[in-house]
């Protein structure tokens, strides 16, 4: 007697995934942003509910047909390190992660990636519980896209820092892939903070990954200068001598008093080819600086 439980296995020819499945995949690879195995993709979409068009749940195979699929298609990226880990190419991760913030609830999109993860917020108290870079990142971008406050961010930082770099998490995150559209979604007092950091990271390490922060914070400093905090003015300052653009540099600390708004003052001389005003104005800067600091 045959048993009708014992089906034979499935047939990738006779797996019917539309377009719109396809889509689906993706959005459930948006939220978990950074390179991820396909089986905490297929748990993640059963979490979020996201199912094929016909109303079925994905199963195991229909999964893996679509991300070959994507993946033939140039729409996702396979790990040259880790194989069968993938993310989304980077044209398509901003589109698919605001698609998700405006569809979905922002509790239902943190609760299911912290199931998935198993990331248990009441844990991290004295030090973060994940150990995985990815998965941070994951959890980053989610906590700053859903308008968490700044001192939440701040210690989770502090947590993260402990154990990874948050500079890097931060950046993989949301600043090497950012759009303008993040920051309207951010806590607005950690902003600044982002901006601040990002832009000092530029002048240092020339990262050009991260001149759309920079190009942000340029528009607001022309828009609204008197909202800008001096340390960050400082900092924009400094990136547009950098770029040759010496009026708009003098413009942003005009009137901002101090060691470092007079250095940078000096290296604006210097640009013009004023050696000595600029060598005396350097010599007072850095008595100030010192000043300042004690």
């Amino acid at each position: 007697m045959k048993d009708l439980f014992d089906s034979p296995p499935a047939n990738p020819s006779n797996i019917e995934v539309t377009d719109a499945d396809h889509h689906q995949v993706m959005l459930a690879m948006a939220l978990l942003w950074s390179l991820h195995p396909v089986t905490t993709l297929y748990h993640l979409m059963r979490k979020l509910d996201l199912k094929q068009i016909n109303g079925r749940i994905f199963t195991q195979e229909a999964l893996k047909h679509s991300v070959q699929h994507l993946l033939a298609n140039k729409l996702i990226i396979e790990s040259a390190n880790h194989r069968g880990y993938y993310r989304l190419a980077d044209t398509q991760l901003n589109p698919l992660y605001e698609e998700l913030l405006n569809t979905m609830d922002a509790h239902g999109l943190r609760d299911a990636l912290y199931e998935i993860v198993k990331f248990r917020p009441q844990h991290a108290v004295y030090s973060w519980p994940l150990h995985d870079h990815a998965t941070t990142v994951s959890i980053v971008r989610l906590s700053l896209l859903t308008r968490t406050s700044k001192t939440e961010i701040d210690r989770m930082a502090t947590m993260i820092g402990r154990s990874m770099n948050w500079q890097e998490v931060l950046q993989d995150a949301l600043l090497r892939n950012f759009i303008d559209s993040n920051f309207e979604r951010i806590d607005t007092d950690l902003r600044w903070d982002l901006a601040y950091l990002t832009i000092h990271d530029i002048c240092s390490n020339w990262d050009v990954r991260l001149l759309p922060v920079a190009n942000w914070a340029v528009a607001q400093m022309k828009n609204s200068l008197d909202q800008i905090p001096l340390h960050l003015r400082l900092v924009l300052a400094e990136l547009l001598l950098h770029r040759g653009e010496r009026e708009a540099a003098l413009a942003t600390i005009d009137g901002i008093e101090g060691g470092a708004a007079d250095a940078l003052q000096a290296y604006a001389l210097a640009q013009q080819g004023q050696w000595s005003a600029a060598q005396t104005l350097f010599e007072t800067a850095l008595k100030k600086r010192a000043a300042e600091t004690k």
